[in-house]
């Protein structure tokens, strides 16, 4: 599994941890148009002047490179996330069969 995470990561550019993309609407001209972001619980984004962070990374509209690039970003953050979900379980089991006991959660 720690060899499949490895190469899942290996795959392009993974998003941040707790980082989700998000759909927000915009209203122009009696029109509605969505658009996409990036958006972290924390500033972790550089602003433009590289001065800043920020919490979020404005992809644009659905299709335009910069959104594909941040969906495959995400996905890519939650293949890992579950795949450190499977070794935590693994262990885990490993750790109970070991001891013969069982492991209260934190």
């Amino acid at each position: 599994m720690k060899s499949l995470k490895k190469s899942v990561s290996k795959r392009g550019e993974v998003a941040p941890d707790g980082c989700n993309l998000i759909k927000y609407k915009i209203s122009q001209n009696k029109k509605l148009y969505n658009y996409y972001k990036l958006q972290g619980y924390e500033p972790i984004f550089e602003t433009l002047d590289g001065k800043k962070k920020t919490r979020y990374r404005y992809l644009g509209r659905a299709g335009s490179e910069a959104y594909i690039e941040g969906v495959m970003q995400v996905t890519l953050r939650r293949i890992i996330d579950e795949i450190d979900e499977m070794i935590n379980s693994v262990e885990d089991s490993l750790l109970e069969v070991s001891f013969d006991t069982e492991i209260t959660p934190d």
